[in-house]
């Protein structure tokens, strides 16, 4: 009868030990889904932020470049306009240019 009570109270041991593996498998498979989804979430934010860093680069780059084209234009139209002068500041430019560096020697 002891034997058979013993018995008893083993196998309700062994189901129990099954069900909290079955249970901690469970966990387990939660906590790597969030994980996982963690892992995507942060991807993408850090995906969202590169492509803003790079649009607002490219759209710094663009301005820059046509302020560029814009000196270009101006200084291109102002040699056109008054050749000598800029012919004389330009040499005169130069000049200081290479007083400046011989000095260095």
């Amino acid at each position: 009868m002891a034997e058979e009570g013993l018995q008893k109270e083993l196998e309700q041991l062994k189901t129990d030990i099954n069900k909290l593996r079955a249970d901690l498998s469970t966990i387990g498979e939660g906590v790597r889904k969030m994980g996982t989804e963690a892992v995507g979430a942060t991807q993408a934010k850090v995906k969202s932020v590169a492509q803003d860093a790079l649009d607002e680069f490219q759209n710094k780059l663009n301005e820059a470049k046509s302020q560029g084209q814009k000196v270009v234009h101006d200084l291109e139209r102002e040699i056109k306009e008054k050749p000598l002068t800029s012919l004389a500041v330009a040499f005169g430019v130069g000049f200081l240019l290479s007083k400046l560096l011989d000095r260095g020697r």
